[in-house]
């Protein structure tokens, strides 16, 4: 009988299984998992495959003969030889019988020598001829691979156990953080943060501990998990430097990210001990510095570079060109210098290139063959020279950003013609020239911004050609000629911006309807026409000041905020529905042919800051208790047209900065409170206006007869009597309410052990004498003690009475009980309450040195450098940021304080900073309110976030708004609302950093401007602009806020300073997405669309 090949058995016992084995990368889980194949249907035996836990054996291919023995149909003598020794093996091993598990695998050796004639016979009934001679010599073959495979499943039950004890140690060298709580006896491979090989039997390969707040540095033996891969530590507060030590064990390492934490000093130059395999390291937002280390280009194989938002210095290396598979080179925002390398520009794999916010000088290369190129980004550099032609060539490119440099010459016709461009930003560069006539034909354009250049000719017809285009910001530069048709069929367009350029002809009456509209700023040019009927509900501003248009001023949406028309040729009255435009700031139609009266109901416009109607030729009288009325008037100007009759007396209820009601046909006395110099040339051109003391503001003076002067006395005397007898009856009310209030039955709650004092000590100290303030929930009194210790020197506390009308029994009680419980360096302590059927009081810790907004505003220190140095204004800040960021998340139940403000940040007498007045605006409700949330607008007017007072939305990023522009306050010494005219603080300081970043300096508090800190007091500056972005999702957390001003503090520099490139383009992606909120950041001059991306992970 012929020998029978093993083979020819081998594909006889696998008939009857069609199991299939992945060869492939057994990574099951983390950053690539792979799919695992089993069979469909295994057989009792066959699990002998699988017995070495964690997924199919290596060894199992080899095995595949003697599991499919099992699917012979009959039973025989010799299955059962097989099987119960197996099985028994198989127990006593994972019962850790070593021994007995190899005698009994020995005597299974033995029993084919018995068996063999059984098994033979029982061949005979399911296999062929050809098999059934040598069945019994691979007999003794099949028994030795089931001890091969129990020794197997041995190692790795030992693996499995090696990983789990060496995890549980890298936890208790961390100090068993709660964050890994989790971590316990169970299966490691399930622990949250834990990747395990797909059939490794437990082996590690991948740890994540993103954004667990962990602290301190990377445990040494983070490596003695010899099969890692993939290490993820961003986001959360690790020290030190580079921790190579621990990194260069991880041999197997693809992936690594320290992203955000607090790392910091030089690179080490062994950096290229790190796993020669690895494609991915990400040391973004740190505080790493000094040269870029050249040992990075020996890790031959990255691919993914991300050094951005750190301090290096010096030039990018030459030597980083052998990184042949780099596809991402990330190093923006940081300090390096030099020419960007003509490597990077015939890299042949290079995809990403995020350069911006350096120093980087000289020009680019004629020559660029890095035709995989999809995003380029060198914005904010001193970049020099002409736009390559050659970047036409770049047939992959979707970003062009190249705005804030030194780049002359004209825009490459070849652009045009790129076939993918959406993001194309030159702004801020000395361009001229003509823009390339078939922009926009062959691509999806989506942001156009060429503006601050020297460009002159016709915008490109097809600039909207694919439908696709939003922004379009062209201002400041030598454009003329008529606007293209087609853009007033642009039906995505939302922001449309030509300032001051020399446009002519007919405005297309159609962008006035267009759907997603929200600004149309088309000021300084020589526009004609009228504008449509009606305008898009959706436009919020229009600039269209000195131009040629005329017609009537049409019905405007309720949305609209601001409307400059000024300069024009507009006729016709006043909008009839301009009562309805409850949300319009700032209306100026100066200049133009308006007649008609002004209507009643402008007085609805409380949100109005300035209005301008004058050079027109307005008539009648000014109606009273209208204009007089809006509180929000900072500017009025309401001169040059035919007005008549009085000044309304309401004139003089709140102070006007700018009035002018000169040149009209006005009569009779000007009121009293605006006969000040302030008004000097306000009244002139009058003849029929008189004043009391006409000389202070250039008017004759009223003559009145003798008998009204001495009836004025009599009056004057009368008022003044009444007024001593009213004053005299509420202050003997009032010390009756005190005694009363010393009798009634009082309840004090104390928050504090051994106060010293009881509520007799308080109430019998309270007097309207020692008021020292009142806020929106109640008055505020200073009350001495007697000392602790019995000497005469007095203890002093704080004590607020809330309004009875603004309180809530239960509520109240259970939310001063959660405020109570709060103890924080930071914030002011509330040491008990005192409260009444319908009294409440609340005792405070005493600061002697009063509230910020004293010190900054002069009502204590009066200017005084020394005292309010910079660095004290700083460790105030920080203060105040450790304070908020407690209440927000450290102390159990978060709580929103919604009045974050330099009033409410309390000075102690070593000027230590705590937050004051927290979570009443969630304990004290209005009257006939029922639930203990307010729908009223708690807050300060120029601290309140946008959201919050547009619909009453809270969160923490409502305080982060508010402690921006604290720090705003802090840096430019500027009160908070109505900086310039009609401006509040955070939109003032965005208008500077956006229009003239160069004077920034100019603006910083003259009091410290001098100081030699003056690079961090811009980054803090920066940093109150990042906070006071209109959209809440912008916006930094607390966390991160005081993160930033503590690097300042110690002398790094940090991600803000990309300012126009990170905070600026912030605002512009949220214009650019048509979701800027409704706020004071509306007037905002130079939107712009989303500056392009931050590369992480």
């Amino acid at each position: 009988m012929p020998a029978i090949e093993p083979r020819e058995l081998m594909l006889y016992l696998q008939e009857t299984d069609t199991t299939t084995l992945n060869q492939d990368d057994p990574i099951q889980s983390g950053p690539h998992p792979l799919p695992v194949v089993t069979s469909p249907a295994p057989s009792l035996l066959s699990h002998c495959c699988f017995i070495g836990g964690g997924g199919q054996h290596p060894l199992a291919p080899w095995s595949q003969p003697l599991c499919n023995v099992a699917n012979l149909h009959h039973p025989s003598p010799l299955l059962l030889a097989f099987i119960v020794p197996l099985l028994t093996s198989t127990a006593l091993l994972l019962a850790r019988c070593r021994t007995a598990t190899l005698l009994l695998t020995l005597l299974s050796l033995l029993i084919p020598t018995v068996t063999r004639p059984l098994a033979i016979v029982d061949m005979r009934r399911c296999a062929p001829r050809s098999v059934r001679s040598s069945l019994g010599i691979k007999t003794y073959f099949l028994h030795f691979l089931v001890v091969v495979l129990l020794l197997a499943g041995e190692a790795n039950s030992r693996i499995t156990t090696k990983e789990h004890k060496t995890l549980l140690a890298i936890k208790k060298e961390w100090g068993n953080p709660p964050q890994l709580a989790s971590w316990d006896t169970t299966d490691h491979c399930s622990w949250p943060g834990v990747s395990c090989m797909a059939r490794g039997g437990g082996l590690v390969t991948g740890l994540s501990f993103k954004r667990l707040n962990l602290t301190g540095n990377i445990p040494p033996s983070m490596c003695n998990l010899k099969y890692l891969i993939h290490l993820d530590f961003s986001y959360n507060k690790l020290t030190a430097r580079f921790p190579g030590i621990t990194l260069y064990a991880c041999s197997w390492l693809r992936y690594l990210d320290l992203s955000n934490n607090c790392f910091h000093g030089v690179l080490p130059q062994d950096i290229s001990r790190l796993a020669p395999s690895l494609k991915h390291l990400n040391l973004t937002n740190n505080n790493f510095s000094g040269v870029l280390p050249m040992a990075i280009a020996e890790l031959s194989a990255l691919q993914n570079l991300l050094l951005d938002t750190n301090g290096f210095t010096g030039e990018i290396p030459e030597a980083f060109s052998s990184l042949k598979e780099l596809t991402t080179l990330d190093l923006w925002g940081n300090k390096l210098s030099g020419s960007i390398p003509v490597w990077i520009w015939q890299h042949q794999k290079l995809e990403f290139l995020y350069l911006y916010d350096n120093r980087l000088t000289g020009e680019l290369p004629c020559n660029i063959t890095a035709v995989n190129l999809i995003e380029i980004d060198l914005s904010s550099n001193k970049l020099t020279g002409c736009i390559p032609e050659d970047f036409g060539t770049l047939k992959k490119i979707t970003d062009i950003i190249l705005y804030h440099n030194e780049f002359t010459g004209p825009i490459p016709r070849s652009i045009g013609f790129l076939p993918n461009l959406r993001f194309f930003q030159l702004f801020d560069n000395i361009l001229s020239g003509e823009v390339p006539p078939e922009l926009g034909k062959h691509s999806p354009l989506e942001n156009f911004e060429v503006y601050n250049n020297n460009l002159s000719g016709l915008l490109p017809e097809q600039l909207c050609a694919n439908r696709k285009l939003f922004n379009i910001v062209v201002s400041n530069n030598s454009f003329s000629g008529e606007l293209p048709a087609s853009i007033g069929n642009c039906l995505s367009l939302k922001n449309i911006m030509l300032e001051n350029n020399n446009f002519s002809g007919e405005f297309p009456v159609n962008i006035w309807l267009l759907p997603l509209v929200h600004r149309i700023l088309i000021s300084d040019n020589d526009f004609i026409g009228t504008m449509s009927e009606k305008i898009s509900s959706n436009i919020s501003r229009i600039e269209m000041q000195n131009n040629h248009f005329s017609g009537p001023i049409p019905t405007f949406a309720t949305g609209l905020l601001v409307l400059m028309a000024q300069n024009n040729q507009l006729s016709g009255k006043l909008p009839l529905n301009l009562s309805n435009l409850h949300r319009l700031s700032d209306l100026s139609i100066s200049g133009n042919n308006i007649s008609g009266s002004i209507p009643p109901s402008i007085v609805l416009l409380q949100n109005l800051k300035s209005l301008d109607l004058s050079n027109n030729h307005i008539s009648g009288a000014i109606p009273p208790a209208s204009i007089g009325s809006i509180l929000s008037l900072t500017l009025l100007d309401l001169s040059s047209n035919e007005l008549t009759g009085n000044i309304p007396p309401d004139f003089g209820n709140h102070p006007i900065n700018s009035l002018n009601l000169s040149f009209n046909h006005l009569h009779g006395e000007v009121p009293l409170p605006l006969q000040t110099v302030n008004y000097n040339y306000s009244f002139l051109g009058n003849p029929g206006l008189c004043a009391k003391w006409g000389s202070r503001i250039h008017l004759h003076k009223c003559h009145r007869g003798a008998h009204l002067i001495i009836w004025l006395v009599l009056g004057l005397t009368a008022v003044i009597a009444c007024i001593i007898v009213i004053w005299l009856f509420f202050r003997r009310r009032k010390k009756t309410e005190v005694v009363e209030e010393v009798v009634t039955d009082w309840k004090m709650s104390t928050f504090t052990p051994d106060l010293g004092f009881t509520e007799s000590d308080v109430l019998s100290n309270i007097s309207e004498e020692n008021a020292i303030g009142k806020g929106g929930s109640g008055k505020v009194y200073r009350v001495h003690l007697p000392s602790l210790d019995g000497s005469s020197n007095n203890r002093i506390v704080a004590v607020k009475k809330i309004d009875p009308e603004r309180l809530d029994g239960m509520q109240f009680d259970s939310e001063v009980k959660t405020l109570g419980s709060i103890n924080h360096n930071n914030v002011i302590k509330l040491l008990c309450s005192i409260s009444s059927q319908d009294t409440k009081l609340l005792v405070y810790e005493y600061m002697e040195n009063g509230s910020l907004d004293d010190w900054l505003h002069g009502r204590k220190g009066d200017g005084d450098t020394e005292q309010l140095s910079w660095p004290r204004r700083l460790a105030i800040a920080i203060d105040a940021a450790n304070g908020l960021h407690y209440i927000h998340q450290k102390c159990g139940q978060a709580i929103i304080h919604r009045d974050i403000k330099s009033a409410n940040i309390l000075l102690d007498r070593d000027f230590h900073a705590k937050i004051a007045d927290f979570g009443l605006a969630r304990t004290v409700i209005n009257p006939g309110q029922s639930s203990h949330i307010s729908e009223h607008r708690d807050g300060t007017p120029g601290y309140i976030a946008p959201e919050y007072w547009v619909n009453g939305r809270t969160s923490q990023k409502t305080d982060v708004y508010s402690f921006g522009v604290v720090l705003l306050e802090l840096t430019t010494g500027l009160v908070a609302k109505g900086v310039e005219e009609s401006e509040g603080l955070a939109e003032w300081a965005w208008r500077i950093l956006q229009d003239s970043p160069s004077s920034i300096k100019d603006k910083i508090d003259q009091r410290i401007r001098g100081s030699a800190h003056l690079e961090d007091i811009i980054v803090v500056l920066k940093l109150g602009v990042f906070c006071t972005s209109p959209r809440a999702d912008m916006r930094p957390s607390m966390e991160d806020v005081r993160t930033q001003l503590m690097k300042t503090q110690a002398g790094a520099e940090s991600m803000l300073r990309k300012t126009q490139a990170g905070a600026e383009s912030m605002l512009r992606r949220s214009w650019s997405k048509g979701e800027t909120s409704s706020s004071q950041y509306d007037d905002g001059r130079r939107d712009s669309a989303a500056h392009k991306k931050t590369k992480s992970n």
